[in-house]
């Protein structure tokens, strides 16, 4: 709604308006700049692009006409740059991506490769969970959601206390109400919160999966929106009032899923930021960052000609899943025909069990491809 991109605006205005960001001797542009941004990103992070538009250029387009008095690169979209504190001027979210080093002891599944979409999301969330201001990632299935959220909260210190909870059909406000209790207790009188002085983070997977009932509410979102609103719920056996103190909210869900939306008395309260699948040139960064870690460890062993293939091994991957997702579009009986970033990873967690034994020459390679692929 209008009114949550003009509050999800005050609240990165409050965030990025600090001493920190600017000089003594600021000038004039670096405040039209960091302004500008938080503009882009409170009434652009909502848009997504699917197969048939792409709203986020459009935006782009419309952001650059209309404020054409701020220098932005000719073939860069607002989305792409970031405002860096020590010169003022919009730079490449690139610069900000770290380094990646593959462990091999970690699931590929639980990894997560960082490129200019995570990086910018991940910027945002720390905003939203420093100012305590609820935050919901919307993205289709294999997006990284759940993953970017969950490093981030496992980056925070002794100061937080994370519940997860991941919704499903059956949840009630019964249901979620005990969940949510299991982290609190009784300080003094009505008022309930989490153990110490510490923050509890309520991080709700999948938030539109409950089901909706037939005067379009749904029970477990209730129970939510009255903490948010009025910052208290009931006992449900005593029927006296528990005002819960200290506590945020961050939620995924996936908008091709469950009940595809929520009711905008819930969506109102929270900052919403597209999560897109990375462009195909991401894609083969990713992966390649990936295959590069597990073929140059010194202690698999692999051969130099071997090595040799991996862009063409991932280049190859990327553009057969791209090739499907054109040809192999869901239907009404073919409903199950949708393509992800996890059907991506399959082939290359097969691969990352391969050892020096199987893979001897480049020939190796192309049959443990096709195998993983098919």
């Amino acid at each position: 709604s209008s009114l949550s991109q003009i509050q999800q605006l005050c609240v990165l205005l409050e965030a990025l308006f600090v001493p920190s960001n600017f000089p003594a001797d600021a000038p004039t542009e670096q405040f039209v700049n960091f302004f500008a941004f938080a503009v882009i990103w409170a009434f652009g992070s909502g848009i997504l692009v699917d197969g048939q538009s792409d709203f986020r250029t459009e935006f782009s387009n419309f952001f650059k006409k209309q404020f054409d008095q701020i220098t932005f690169e000719k073939k860069t979209s607002v989305f792409d740059v970031w405002v860096d504190p020590s010169s003022g001027l919009f730079v490449s979210w690139d610069q900000k991506i770290p380094n990646f080093e593959l462990d091999p002891d970690v699931p590929l599944k639980t990894v997560l490769v960082h490129n200019a979409v995570t990086v910018s999301l991940g910027y945002f969330l720390d905003i939203m969970i420093k100012s305590k201001y609820p935050c919901m990632f919307v993205g289709p299935a294999g997006s990284g959601k759940t993953l970017m959220i969950n490093e981030k909260l496992q980056l925070l210190g002794d100061g937080y206390v994370l519940a997860n909870i991941a919704f499903n059909f059956y949840d009630s406000a019964e249901t979620t109400q005990k969940a949510m209790e299991k982290y609190l207790e009784k300080k003094t009188g009505k008022n309930y919160g989490p153990t110490g002085n510490k923050s509890l983070i309520y991080f709700i997977d999948d938030l539109n999966m409950p089901e909706v009932d037939k005067y379009g509410t749904t029970g477990a979102h209730t129970i939510i929106k009255q903490h948010m609103d009025y910052g208290h719920w009931y006992c449900r056996n005593k029927l006296t009032l528990k005002d819960i103190h200290n506590c945020q909210y961050l939620t995924s869900m996936n908008p091709k899923a469950g009940s595809f939306t929520v009711s905008q008395r819930v969506q109102r309260h929270f900052a919403t930021f597209t999560v897109i699948i990375p462009s195909e040139e991401s894609l083969f960064a990713i992966y390649k960052s990936i295959m590069t870690g597990h073929l140059t460890n010194p202690f698999n062993k692999f051969p130099a000609n071997v090595q040799s293939l991996c862009s063409n091994f991932v280049t190859a991957t990327v553009q057969l899943h791209d090739r499907c997702c054109q040809i192999f579009t869901p239907s009404a009986n073919k409903f199950h025909y949708v393509f992800n970033m996890r059907d991506l990873s399959s082939v290359f967690t097969g691969v990352l069990f391969c050892t020096n034994e199987v893979l001897k020459v480049p020939r190796d390679m192309m049959r443990l491809w096709a195998h993983e692929t098919e």
